[in-house]
């Protein structure tokens, strides 16, 4: 299996794993009942946060456990805003290792966390390859998971990788990223967030 996709559903149950850790739950989606499997590094902030009836949206691979039965192996999960009654699914790249979708609530991140900074290189060779698109993409993300407060998107000159653009610099963390996709771009934000997310 392995293929990717983006589920948006009410949490039903929180299951535990076989060590007795709540590491999944089942999720009430359009296409019926399915088991999410996440971290087990999440399942405090998961558990603590997300309260069974609320709304999330997950991205991940589907999976087989021992039994054979599927689930999603979770790489995104998190709190939908209450104004997105019917988010549509974020189209998942060809076969780019993308993460999840969107929250039902606006994501909580803590106060005390500086403001993260999303530098997108605009020079001639990156928006060639997509630049200008990946910003887009990336302030939608902010704006659809109610992020202004802590996410500044901007685009800066070269980073002196131009034959892998497009390329991204999130901050404070300086993480590097090139030939980013552009509808990778809500991924690789959340991702970097999710640490921060309470």
């Amino acid at each position: 299996m392995g293929e990717l996709r983006t589920l948006e559903g009410e949490v039903t149950a929180y299951l535990p794993g076989k060590r007795g850790l709540v590491n999944r739950c089942t999720l009430a989606t359009s296409e019926g009942e399915v088991v999410v499997k996440f971290p087990k590094e999440w399942a405090y902030r998961v558990t603590e946060t997300i309260a069974v009836g609320e709304r999330v949206q997950v991205r991940g691979k589907l999976k087989f456990d021992d039994d054979g039965e599927t689930y999603l192996k979770a790489t995104v999960l998190l709190h939908l805003k209450a104004t997105v009654s019917a988010a549509q699914p974020m189209a998942s790249p060809p076969s780019a290792p993308p993460s999840l979708r969107e929250p039902a609530y606006p994501p909580k991140v803590s106060p005390t966390l500086s403001k993260t900074r999303v530098l997108v290189c605009e020079s001639d060779d990156c928006c060639k390859r997509g630049a200008r698109k990946l910003v887009r993409n990336l302030k939608e993300a902010v704006e659809r998971y109610g992020l202004e407060d802590r996410v500044e998107i901007r685009a800066t000159g070269c980073m002196k990788r131009c034959k892998q653009g497009p390329n991204l610099m999130i901050t404070p963390s300086k993480t590097r990223h090139t030939d980013v996709d552009p509808a990778q771009a809500p991924e690789l934000l959340l991702r970097e967030l999710l640490p921060k997310l309470e």
